[in-house]
């Protein structure tokens, strides 16, 4: 028995169900398991369960013995402390939280079949990357390529369900939508939630207005960040920017998110969120507001010339306060400026255009994408192991796309390589 089996156990629920009880004693049943999360943090979010008569909603944290939560020190980690349910395979030490209230517990050792357990590794191995796997080399390629123009459109209006959320938020203001989302894909995966919330919590208007002072634009984004609460460091760079966002904190009563929310686990130091929100900041202080400067671009070598950004000197030799580094200059990388014109900048030239009938940006969202490079991820990967050559963005994002709308949901009757595979049996 190990914990990676137990979070295949609850993810699947491949465990008897059937009058499920805490060991509280209150009656259990799952909603919806939530979404496995391989960073740092609870190992499950947003699921949803109903305990007794009360619907909850949130994270969910897995164990192999409830004693492991205090062996692994949650009880004095902020990001554990909202979970709504510990599930473990042997609950021998209840799970306390900070208020001295005892945790949900679902304890799976007396419900799990040794058949499935014993058959565990095989079933991970039986299941192909897609249902087609042995197929898809064989099927021809003017099908495959016409049905992955459809899957990038498909793609691109997925997205723009987003950004229409967002103008909706913001009272259709394109340029605080668009600064928004960009935000967000700064963060990458890893760190695209605090990066959203600090966007949201500093209006793009009050940068914008203090465009022509870097370090006041720093001193914002590190200060609501929560990355100015360390009164610790003696640097003359953190005092200043401290001094400064406390200044603009009373100016504007900006309010901090919680630190505890930045993630550094396996990222690379050129990743951090220090680094990023340095580099953010310059963009920032060079561009403000970035969506109009995209508009006046024709071309995809313009567009990313307003994606190199670099961080200030300090950042030169630190990847975060107090803790000096190799001397080195930390400007954005090409894959990083290339992530975000792929998912920021295409869906919004794509969306304005089919909403302003104006169709030319629609084809340099389509353009941009043909002329980037292709994704690097394992799933792009392994759609290359299987005898696909992916040229450019449009075919990772196309691919992307299948995969999760269609081969990971079993939908081969509603895929054209699926009916062309079906057609030719």
């Amino acid at each position: 028995m190990n914990e990676a089996f137990l979070h295949y156990l609850w993810k699947f629920r491949l465990f008897n169900t059937h009058d499920l009880k805490t060991t509280q004693g209150e009656s259990l049943q799952i909603l919806h398991p939530g979404e496995h999360n391989s960073n740092a943090g609870p190992d499950f979010f947003n699921a949803r369960i109903r305990c007794g008569d009360t619907l909850l909603a949130g994270n969910v944290e897995v164990h192999l013995r409830s004693s492991d939560w205090k062996r692994h020190f949650h009880q004095h980690d902020k990001t554990y402390q909202n979970i709504i349910l510990h599930v473990v395979y042997e609950d021998d030490d209840p799970t306390i939280s900070n208020q001295d209230e005892v945790f949900l517990t679902l304890e799976l050792r007396h419900r799990i079949s040794k058949l499935v357990e014993e058959r565990y590794e095989d079933l991970l191995q039986m299941q192909p990357f897609v249902p087609c796997k042995s197929h898809w080399a064989n099927v021809d390629e003017i099908t495959k390529s016409t049905w992955l123009q459809r899957m990038l459109i498909e793609r691109l209006e997925t997205k723009c369900e987003a950004i229409q959320e967002l103008l909706t938020q913001t009272e259709q203001n394109w340029e605080e939508a668009f600064y928004i989302m960009l935000a967000r894909n700064f963060g990458f995966k890893i760190n695209a939630v605090p990066f959203e919330l600090l966007a949201r919590h500093i209006p793009l208007q009050i940068l914008s207005k203090n465009r022509a002072n870097i370090l006041q634009i720093e001193a914002m984004l590190f200060g609501v960040s929560g990355f100015l609460n360390d009164t610790l460091s003696s640097e003359k760079y953190h005092a200043d920017l401290r001094k400064e966002y406390q200044y603009q904190k009373q100016k504007h009563n900006f309010k901090e998110i919680d630190v505890t929310l930045w993630k550094f686990l396996r990222l690379r130091p050129s990743n951090f969120p220090q680094v990023r929100l340095a580099q953010f900041a310059n963009l920032m202080y060079r561009s403000a507001p970035v969506f109009g400067k995209v508009l006046n671009c024709r071309s995809a070598v313009e567009i990313k010339q307003l994606f190199v950004c670099s961080a200030t000197l300090y950042w030169d030799t630190h990847y975060t306060f107090r803790e000096p580094s190799t001397k080195r200059k930390k400007q954005m990388g090409e894959d990083a400026a290339d992530n975000i014109i792929i998912n920021t900048v295409a869906p919004f030239l794509f969306y304005y255009g089919k909403t302003r009938m104006q169709p030319s940006l629609q084809e340099l969202a389509f353009d941009l994408l043909e002329q980037l490079p292709a994704e690097n991820n394992a799933i792009v990967r392994n759609w290359e192991t299987i005898g696909t050559k992916v040229k450019n963005a449009a075919q990772s994002q196309a691919l992307l796309h299948l995969k999760k709308q269609y081969c990971d949901q079993r939908s081969c009757l509603q895929c054209s390589v699926g009916l062309k595979i079906l057609k030719n049996i």
